[in-house]
């Protein structure tokens, strides 16, 4: 890392209407930014996606989004203002340049758990990127739960939100 540059640690969360992506669809996915010695985010980004042509939606999947009324409004809330995965990138793109250029920002993402959310828009950025690319690269991921097992020295299966410590919330 150049010693001029900082750190963008940019938290992650995606929707989905199934466990992996190509033949389930992301329904959204939302950035926030934290430049290192930041306690506030310093801009967002968020979009709802256009289902993928052809994609399935997972049983059980969409047997939790309506399990309750609060998850059948969010899933719904998802469906508004969608665009497509092309515009999603492209937007995606824009915003990373603009408020992190890479000659000043090293970008890392983070996300509980990476598993999960990391997978959908690198793959919609490898699909629908004109160079099929994701911008953030391939390995600047940093899973809470990995961090979280490593720092409290849990077994990891043990590692869930409920184990942690509440002030950390």
């Amino acid at each position: 890392m150049a010693k001029d540059k900082k750190q963008v640690y940019i938290s992650l969360d995606v929707e989905a209407d199934g466990p992996f992506p190509g033949l389930y669809s992301m329904l959204s996915a939302g950035y926030a930014a934290f430049v290192e010695g930041e306690t506030e985010p310093v801009s967002t980004f968020t979009r709802n996606l256009e289902l993928i042509e052809g994609a399935d939606q997972h049983p059980e999947t969409m047997a939790w989004w309506n399990s309750t009324a609060a998850l059948r409004m969010l899933y719904a809330e998802t469906r508004v203002d969608t665009v497509s995965g092309k515009t999603f990138v492209d937007d995606f793109t824009d915003w990373i340049n603009t408020e992190f250029p890479n000659n000043k920002y090293d970008r890392v993402v983070v996300c509980y758990p990476a598993s999960f959310d990391w997978k959908f828009p690198d793959y919609y950025f490898c699909r629908y990127s004109p160079n099929n690319k994701n911008p953030l690269g391939f390995s600047k991921c940093l899973d809470i739960k990995s961090y979280v097992f490593a720092r409290l020295g849990t077994k990891f299966c043990h590692t869930t939100k409920r184990n942690m410590p509440k002030h950390w919330f």
